[in-house]
């Protein structure tokens, strides 16, 4: 039974099932009259035709209606998180005035009251609701869409031979397009490994894949797919989470350039863009920040990189402009907000650079992509040609 049951597929390869469309979208199936077989004339055959076309572009036009509707929804939900994920953080923060606390964004709603707890209880909803569940939504629609299918395949190869040759032939034919480095696997564990990281890859190039969550995952490499979920926990920590650690002290800004160190370093180590030019503008931004949050840490302890200590007799050391003109160093106000304006400038000329350069090599940039492709797919080709004929070979001198 198993045998007949397999003997339609090509290297194991498994059926493809096709979701059946909502009622109100499928049309009548005509059936013939008790099973018996009736050689139709031209017309009703072109008309047959005519049906099972209609009936194959409502079902591609209702997929593609779903695809594009997923794909907004999830652009939504990604544009309003960081906005969303700020108000619902202010309502924990609360300043003393007075004997009493009020939320710092709203002084007429005092803190720790019965009206307060009701809208805190919302509030804690929606943090798991909603500022933990979009980057657990995306990861697991990520995962799902990556191992899709992998268990089924691998429960009908792991005991043929022929069809783990197959799997791994195309694995070490991507390898070795890619110039990577191909190790021939030598335990069970290892053949598994390699394919099913192997189909994994594939899975998430597939056209459905790349249609609902290709927004996602397109600007990573293969390696960084859940990069976009980590990077939503970037934005919820210096927004959010740096808003609760004790508001407007040193602690809050030193919080804040932990994050921004921490988010950076492991960005230059990982490099999870596909292009350079990306992974030195998001650097260059985490930098501009670090700068920002530096100067206000210096502010906060009044302190001025232009300004050192001096005692002179001459001026009276009560008078700040005295001491100033004295030593000769600007004000400590002035220094500092133009470092932070300059930044802020020298930033923002940097990402319009890029876009700019980007607009101009889009063309040779996606003619050289495309020719990159096709050179890939012709070695995994002859790759694949020279594994055939060599198992060809193999299976005739066993004969």
């Amino acid at each position: 039974d198993d045998r007949k049951k397999n003997s339609g597929k090509l290297f194991g390869v498994q059926h493809v099932e096709i979701p059946r469309l909502p009622t109100w979208v499928q049309l009548p199936v005509p059936a013939l009259s008790q099973g018996k077989r009736v050689n139709a004339p031209p017309a009703v055959m072109k008309l047959n035709i005519s049906a099972w076309h209609y009936r194959l572009t409502v079902r591609v036009r209702y997929e593609q209606f779903v695809d594009k509707v997923q794909h907004l929804f999830f652009i939504i939900l990604l544009l309003a998180y960081v906005p969303v994920s700020g108000k619902v953080m202010r309502i924990f923060r609360c300043i003393e005035v007075g004997d009493k606390y009020y939320i710092m964004t709203d002084l007429q709603l005092e803190c720790y009251t019965t009206e307060y707890n009701m809208y805190a209880s919302l509030a804690l909803a929606c943090v798991f609701v909603y500022i933990v569940g979009i980057p657990l939504l995306f990861f697991i629609l990520l995962l799902n869409a990556r191992n899709a299918g992998i268990n089924k395949i691998w429960k009908n190869i792991k005991n043929n031979e022929n069809r783990k040759q197959f799997w791994l032939a195309h694995a070490k034919a991507e390898k070795e397009a890619q110039n990577e480095l191909w190790q021939d696997p030598k335990t069970e564990k290892e053949i598994k490994e390699i394919i099913v990281g192997y189909m994994k890859k594939t899975n998430l190039r597939s056209h459905k894949a790349q249609a609902r969550f290709g927004f996602i995952c397109e600007a990573y490499t293969e390696r960084a797919w859940w990069f976009e979920c980590f990077e939503l926990t970037r934005k919820l920590a210096l927004t959010g989470g740096v808003s609760l650690i004790s508001p407007g002290s040193t602690t809050q800004i030193l919080a804040g350039l932990s994050f921004t160190a921490f988010y950076s370093y492991f960005a230059m180590n990982f490099k999870p863009y596909v292009e350079i030019g990306d992974d030195l503008l998001y650097n260059v931004c985490l930098l501009q920040l670090f700068s920002v949050l530096f100067i206000g840490l210096l502010t906060k302890l009044n302190v001025s990189p232009l300004q050192s200590k001096y005692d002179d007799i001459r001026v009276d050391s009560k008078d700040p402009a005295d001491l100033r003109a004295a030593a000769g160093n600007p004000e400590p106000d002035d220094f500092l907000p133009w470092v932070v304006i300059f930044t802020h400038m020298g930033c923002m000329l940097f990402a319009l650079f890029s876009i700019i350069n980007e607009m101009r090599t889009a063309k040779r940039y996606q003619k050289a992509k495309r020719q990159h492709e096709f050179e890939k797919r012709n070695r995994v080709r002859q790759t694949l040609r020279k594994w055939a004929k060599a198992r060809r070979m193999a299976m005739l001198q066993q004969a």
